[in-house]
């Protein structure tokens, strides 16, 4: 689901067209739309929840405590068993939690923070992916270009280690084993337990990333390709 200001996109309405056979309070009458009543049994994906007003958030009260909500009509509470999933920035969630008149809604959240991608192999895959699905699918493109990118995000991802090299900590975290060339570097497991849970919630965004692509690769002709340099020296001018 998407935000909407209606709290009908969570609940469903009255379907107009039947009003002609039933009344308005008939459960008959009613259009089973809302988010809420297609993912009875299943998921609801709410999305950008936290921007949404609070009234529209009130039916997610009782269909996640008491396993029912009330529609826009006069007809009876309408049941729910699912999960509902929501997605938003931490800023906005940061907001949203800080607000007292929203207590109530505070005790029914479960956070699952989802960190930014820590893997150059990864990394790189994310940006073919968004590469192939646009326009700049056939902009040239450097040899180590995207590799470099990749290392360039990861790295303002990291936190810096302890008697290590973060260098050595990104080649190890993308699967590298580094005990013959550097005897400083730690195990994947030392790495991530020194790092702690909030590894990877800040730095630079993969969307900030391919906004990069996007610009030296729609600026740059078919003579010159985009380069590791050129993405370098745009990632740190923004």
């Amino acid at each position: 689901m998407k935000n909407n200001q209606d709290i009908s996109a969570l609940v469903g309405k009255v379907d107009i067209r039947k009003l002609e056979h039933y009344a308005q309070n008939d459960p008959d009458a009613y259009g089973y739309s809302g988010a809420l009543c297609r993912a009875n049994q299943g998921i609801m994906e709410f999305v950008e929840m936290f921007k949404a007003p609070i009234k529209v958030l009130h039916p997610l009260l009782t269909a996640t405590q008491e396993g029912n909500y009330n529609g826009t009509e006069g007809i009876s509470a309408l049941p729910f068993n699912g999960i509902i999933l929501a997605h938003s920035n931490e800023s906005e969630w940061v907001t949203f939690r800080n607000n007292k008149n929203n207590e109530a809604f505070l005790d029914r959240v479960y956070i699952v923070k989802v960190p930014y991608c820590l893997r150059i192999s990864e990394e790189i895959r994310i940006y073919e992916k968004l590469l192939n699905n646009s326009e700049l699918t056939h902009a040239p493109c450097a040899p180590g270009t995207l590799e470099t990118l990749a290392r360039f995000s990861i790295l303002s991802r990291l936190k810096e280690p302890e008697n290590s090299s973060i260098y050595s900590k990104m080649r190890v975290y993308d699967g590298e084993s580094l005990k013959d060339t550097d005897p400083k570097a730690k195990s994947y497991q030392e790495y991530r337990d020194y790092a702690g849970v909030d590894e990877g919630m800040n730095g630079l965004s993969t969307r900030f990333a391919f906004k990069i692509l996007s610009r030296y690769l729609t600026s740059t002709t078919s003579r010159w390709p985009l380069t590791g340099a050129s993405v370098l020296c745009a990632g740190a001018a923004d």
